[in-house]
């Protein structure tokens, strides 16, 4: 496996596990073992997240960041 299909790979697997904490509120449980499981299912989005975007290159984190900090303003893209 090349070093960019396994940094797309963890950044699909952060997403994925985002979508995982978004179903908590549905699942049966206790809220104390519903709330540390989403907690930790955070965590290693944003673990995942990281180093997907290590993989990809250390220019790939600066552009998300200015991609989004120009979405929420509001400006143009050219």
């Amino acid at each position: 496996m090349t070093r960019r299909t396994a940094g797309i790979a963890l950044i699909v697997l952060s997403f994925a596990l985002w979508g995982l904490v978004l179903a908590l509120p549905f699942v049966d449980g206790p809220v104390a073992t519903r709330a540390g499981v989403g907690v930790g299912l955070y965590g290693l989005s944003y673990l995942a997240f990281g180093l997907g975007c290590q993989r990809l290159g250390s220019a790939l984190w600066p552009w998300v960041k200015g991609w989004l900090a120009g979405r929420s303003s509001g400006e143009a893209q050219p």
